[in-house]
C-alpha cells in the first residue's frame, strides 16, 4: 500500500503521519514550544487489541468490544439527551477494527468489522478509556 503523509498533528505545528500499512501506521514529529495534548506515535491493530503507543511513552491497550462499546457518535448516543442508544451487549462478541484513520489533529476512527465507522476517538477520551494496569490504579473505584 502506498505511503501518505497528513499535516501536522498539534497545535505547535510540527509533526507527521506516515503510513506503512493497515495494521501499523507511525507517527512521527518534535514539538517545539510548550507542552502539546499528548498524541499517538504508533497505533497497531491485532487479532487480540488495538495498542496506541502515545508520544509520553504511554502505552495503551483496547479490547476491540470494549472500545467500539464506548463509541459516542450519533447513532450510538442521543445528541440532544446524550442517552445511550447503542451499549455493549448490543455490540457483536467478536467486533474487531479492521482499519483506522487519523482526524484533523485530535482523534482516531475505526473502521469496525460490524460496519460501524461513524465514532470519532478523541486523543483525550482513548487516554481516559485506557485500560492498562497502570491507568486502571489510577481510576477511583466505582462507588
Amino acid at each position: 500500500m502506498a505511503e501518505m503523509g497528513l499535516s501536522s498533528l498539534c497545535d505547535c505545528g510540527e509533526g507527521s503521519l506516515l503510513r506503512g500499512n493497515v495494521e501499523d501506521w507511525a507517527i512521527k514529529g518534535e514539538h517545539q514550544g510548550g507542552k502539546c495534548m499528548s498524541e499517538p506515535k504508533q497505533v497497531a491493530l491485532s487479532p487480540e487489541s488495538i495498542r496506541i503507543t502515545w508520544d509520553d511513552g504511554h502505552k495503551s491497550e483496547y479490547a476491540h468490544r470494549y472500545l467500539r462499546g464506548q463509541c459516542r457518535c450519533a447513532g450510538c448516543v442521543e445528541e440532544m439527551t446524550g442517552r445511550r442508544r447503542v451499549f455493549a451487549k448490543d455490540v457483536p462478541e467478536d467486533v474487531q477494527a479492521v482499519d483506522w484513520m487519523q482526524i484533523g489533529r485530535y482523534a482516531l476512527q475505526f473502521l469496525w468489522t460490524d460496519l460501524h465507522s461513524t465514532g470519532i476517538y478523541t486523543y483525550e477520551m482513548l487516554r481516559t478509556l485506557c485500560q492498562c494496569p497502570e491507568c486502571k490504579a489510577a481510576k477511583p473505584a466505582a462507588q
